[in-house]
């Protein structure tokens, strides 16, 4: 990309920019290269495809994002995700535990020994804050983002965080939250499409919104497309747009994702006047700001963040974060004996 794309919904990629190239699928379990001595270890749970590299001869372990020395690593589970992260790091971990290593060193903070005592830290880390997350839904049933809210953070309250911090604390609840459904020690409501479906008529005092325009088709943006209790509720989206390489050319719903740069030409063409914000909260101004000069006059804001001093434009702000995480989730009743 060009060295001033910093905001890619914002400023334009070079037509050429997409993902990168993949010389070697790595499964786990391979030498990088005959004789080197260095081998792959497949440590998913912070990310679906994290590798960590134990050089066996020099007793040393590359570790990546999955073991750090002080910080415990963020593992969330999106709207979309279908397994059970929490429990794949876990397992990964304790694969970990028993590796004949004598220095680790992690992607971030420093280098350090004893690997088999931080992997049980890390894990028995996430074991208390599955007890602190029972304690509470012990009054249950409460959303993803309700427990979030009471559970204690390392970066401050919640009423301290700001919007892309909360997005992270909530998901990472999730991980919890389905970690412990699928022990049976809570038991889950899901509602998520009946939820987004709800906030919109609350927005909107029940009145139709079509067709719209949907920027962002990540972790928000795609349930909301998918949805077909919101388009039968009369909030239909007309035509997507994103910037990341990995989502442009999907056909959704009968709709293809198109690129963010040509925006301003198919709002044009198409006469659509009303849109959703759904890109990550640092670039929701810079995509809100578009949306108004290219003449949209109603704008769905899922960030919370987005201001627009435009007397013609009305601004909608929609908690879709919570509504699509908003599964009740409720302490399971004991087992029959």
């Amino acid at each position: 990309h060009r060295a001033d794309a910093t905001n890619p919904y914002v400023l334009t990629f070079d037509a050429e920019a997409g993902p990168p190239e993949v010389d070697v699928l790595l499964e786990g379990g391979e030498e990088l290269a005959p004789g080197s001595g260095l081998w792959t270890i497949w440590t998913p749970g912070h990310t679906p495809g994290h590798t960590c590299i134990h050089d066996r001869e020099r007793r040393l372990l590359f570790s990546g994002d999955h073991v750090l020395p002080v910080t415990t690593p963020n593992v969330s589970r999106y709207p979309t995700d279908t397994g059970n992260p929490l429990q794949d790091f876990i397992d990964a971990h304790r694969a970990l535990a028993d590796l004949d290593v004598a220095m680790v060193h992690p992607a971030h903070e420093h280098s350090f020994e004893s690997l088999r005592a931080r992997v049980d830290e890390i894990i028995e880390h996430h074991h208390e804050r599955n007890e602190e997350i029972l304690a509470a839904a012990a009054d249950g049933p409460r959303s993803a983002a309700g427990i979030a809210a009471r559970i204690t953070w390392n970066v401050g309250t919640w009423e301290e965080m700001n919007a892309d911090t909360r997005n992270m604390a909530i998901w990472e609840t999730n991980a919890h939250l389905h970690y412990l459904v699928r022990e049976g020690r809570l038991t889950e409501q899901a509602r998520g499409p009946q939820a987004i479906t709800e906030a919109f008529r609350a927005a909107f005092g029940g009145e139709p919104l079509r067709p719209i325009a949907l920027v962002g088709c990540g972790r928000l943006g795609r349930p909301t497309l998918a949805s077909e209790e919101l388009a039968d509720a009369g909030y239909e989206i007309g035509a997507v747009f994103d910037a990341d390489p990995r989502q442009l050319g999907h056909t959704i719903r009968g709709l293809t994702v198109e690129h963010v740069d040509g925006l301003e030409d198919a709002l044009a063409a198409s006469g659509i006047a009303a849109a959703i914000v759904a890109v990550p909260p640092r670039y929701a101004q810079g995509v809100a700001d578009r949306l108004v000069a290219a003449g949209v006059r109603t704008l769905v804001d899922y960030t919370g963040t987005v201001e627009v001093t435009a007397e013609r434009v009305r601004v909608v702000h929609v908690a879709a974060i919570r509504a699509f995480q908003s599964s009740a989730y409720a302490l399971a009743p004991p087992a029959a004996v």
